[in-house]
């Protein structure tokens, strides 16, 4: 495999097929660090929907692990997520089933991240969304929130 030398753009990616997207982010952070706002407390600040509020967060972070969000959203309506991890290599790969109150089914989420530029080259991918506005407001919740995690990634780490 040929090593990539040129820069690539913030953001890429698109639907692939009828049921799955893929997107492309870089991240100025290390991969240990963006991995960690996947798995912790930090996700409640950058995935929720603007101005929704995260109610609860369990998140437990192993194979066969499960994590639920419940967050309410600006007009009141309650939204949850939640699913089983099904692999988990810090800080490379973290693959979980997601289900929302929006879908009758869960799909999967593969998120891997590799070093690039004194960052983090992430790929995201979403598969089993059939519907393509469920696919595609999908799409743009995770853009969004990827929007939230970059200024997130940016401010001092808390000591241990």
């Amino acid at each position: 495999m040929a090593h990539q030398t040129t820069p690539e753009p913030s953001i890429a990616g698109g639907i692939l097929g009828n049921d799955a997207f893929e997107i492309t982010r870089h991240f100025t952070a290390p991969p240990e660090r963006v991995f960690d706002a996947w798995v912790g407390d930090a996700w409640a600040q950058w995935l929720p929907f603007p101005h929704a509020v995260v109610e609860r967060l369990d998140v437990h972070t192993h194979v066969g692990g499960h994590y639920h969000l419940t967050m309410r959203m600006p007009n009141g309506q309650q939204m949850t997520a939640s699913g089983v991890y099904r692999e988990v290599q810090r800080p490379t790969r973290l693959v979980f089933t997601w289900l929302t109150s929006l879908s009758e089914h869960a799909s999967l989420v593969s998120v891997t991240l590799q070093p690039s530029g004194g960052g983090t080259r992430m790929v995201l991918r979403h598969e089993g969304l059939p519907i393509p506005e469920l696919r595609e407001s999908h799409r743009r919740g995770w853009l969004g929130g990827f929007e939230r995690l970059e200024p997130l990634l940016l401010t001092p780490q808390a000591a241990p």
